[in-house]
Formats: structure tokens, sequence, C-alpha cells
């Protein structure tokens, strides 16, 4: 990776972490609203209290029973995982693009795509035990059953073995798609508008800067929502080998995951804690 690859890497992986560290009280309200468990039929052990209903409750309620740590546990893990996995994205990223761009002047948008997927992937690899330990921490509700970051990596692989510190890898490859769903959703946005303003006009229509935000935005959003519940599972997935989630044991793959899900909770229940991530989306934007 040249020097300029490597300070955008930096540059970017600092940026990353910074806006992670601002934002981590919705990450850990985000992981602990895909993963409660919810109320059944018949189940007269549910503490109705200790339920949280929404992100501005959760960012009131978990202070109030943990103190403010709460919202930050497991904060190092991800500011780890964000940084690790900005570098493992911008080498794989620019090593792929090295070896495809030999003896042509530029890539197309479709190989850009492929070699951005492909990167996506190398950083899920790299990342996921990263991932799984903060998602453990952040749902760890006060219980201290991890004593830390590298506690968690060490008992999660004594109880799991490598295949705990990769629970979820399924729908975190899936979630590779999300920037090119994002891609594709604004590029046809802006073309678009285009097309409307331009009418029967031929003269040539150009967006201002804040339209050409709020397109992006959107675009944002709209990937968010339609992946989302992969991340849910993925999530779930992770907690799963936990007592608190054994129910989450039971799921035999994505599709199965998404079947219980609908039927326990119904269709909402695949979006569970969607509102703490558009936040984060719409913020670091």
């Amino acid at each position: 990776m040249g020097l300029d690859a490597t300070t955008h890497a930096l540059a970017g992986g600092s940026a990353s972490v910074m806006a992670m560290a601002l934002l981590y009280p919705l990450e850990n309200v985000r992981c602990r609203l895909q993963v409660q468990v919810h109320r059944q039929e018949g189940d007269n052990d549910f503490d109705d209290d200790k339920h949280l209903n929404g992100v501005l409750h959760a960012l009131f309620a978990v202070p109030k029973r943990e103190g403010i740590s709460g919202l930050y546990r497991g904060m190092s893990s991800a500011l780890t995982g964000v940084f690790v996995g900005q570098a493992a994205y911008f080498y794989f990223y620019s090593f792929l693009k090295n070896k495809a761009v030999r003896g042509k002047q530029q890539l197309t948008p479709l190989q850009n795509i492929v070699i951005a997927g492909l990167a996506g992937v190398a950083n899920v690899l790299v990342t996921t035990p990263i991932w799984v330990i903060q998602t453990r921490l952040a749902v760890d509700s006060g219980r201290r059953g991890y004593e830390g970051m590298w506690n968690a990596l060490q008992t999660i692989f004594e109880r799991s073995g490598i295949a705990g510190l990769y629970a979820g890898l399924l729908p975190s490859l899936v979630l590779v798609i999300n920037p090119a769903i994002q891609f594709m959703t604004y590029e046809q946005l802006v073309a678009l508008v285009v097309r409307k303003r331009m009418g029967t006009s031929q003269t040539p229509v150009r967006l201002s800067s804040i339209e050409y935000f709020l397109l992006g935005a959107f675009a944002k959003a709209v990937a968010t929502v339609i992946t989302y519940p992969y991340q849910l599972v993925k999530s779930r997935m992770q907690v799963s080998s936990t007592p608190r989630h054994a129910a989450f044991a039971k799921y035999a793959g994505i599709l199965d995951a998404f079947l219980k899900i609908y039927r326990r909770e119904g269709f909402f229940g695949l979006f569970s804690g969607l509102s703490a991530k558009m936040y984060q989306t719409v913020l670091v934007r």
C-alpha cells in the first residue's frame, strides 16, 4: 500500500474512530435493543422494568441502572474494530485495485464495486471477532460476565472455540452489499432529480452541494433499512451462546432466524433498534 493510500487509511480510520467515540452511546443502545428478549405469552418471569422501550428510554434507563459507564461498555472494542476495519479495508482495496489496474487507464464502476466488495469481505474476516466481543460487552447489562476485551476474547474462545469468535459471520458477509446498495440508490436518485430539472431542455443541470448531501443521506438511509434485518440477526447470533440469550441459539441460519423473529415478534421485530442506527447514520453522514 502506497504512502497516499496509507495516509488516507489512517485519516479515514481516525475520523471513523472519533465519530464512533462521540456516538458510542447510540451504538451501545442499538446492540441492547437488537438482542433484548421480548415477553412471550404465558411468561410470568418477564421483568417489564428492565425492558427498553426505544432509544430515548434506553439512553435514560441504562445510566439509571448501571451508571453512565453502562452506555460506554464495549467502547474500546468498538474503537479497535473501527480502526482495524478501516485499515484492513483500505489495505485490501488498494492492493486489489493496483492488481486490477495494470495495463488499464481506469477501472469501470462495476469493477470498483467488485473490488470494494472483496475488500469489505476481507474487513469482515479480520474484524468479526472484535465485533463479537464488542456486542457481548455492550449487552452485559452490569452482570460483569467479562472483565474487559481481552478477558472476553479468552472466555469466548475457551467456551466456544474459534466458531464462537466468528458467530454471525454469514449475515456480516451479507452486509458487505450495503455500500453497493447505497451507491446504486444514490446514482439513481441523482439521475432522477437531474431528469426532472431538465424536463424537455437539453441544457445540463448541476445540483447544489446541499442537494448532493441530502440525496447521499437518503441513499444511505435506504441501504440501512434494506440491510438492517441482517444486522439484527448478526447481533443475535453473536450473543447466542450466552445463557440470557439461549433462545437465539435455536436459529438454524439467516432464513430460519427471520422466520422465528417474525413469528415471535412480528414484522417490526426485524427492525428492533433501527431508530438508534438511523440516528447514527444521519449524524455521521
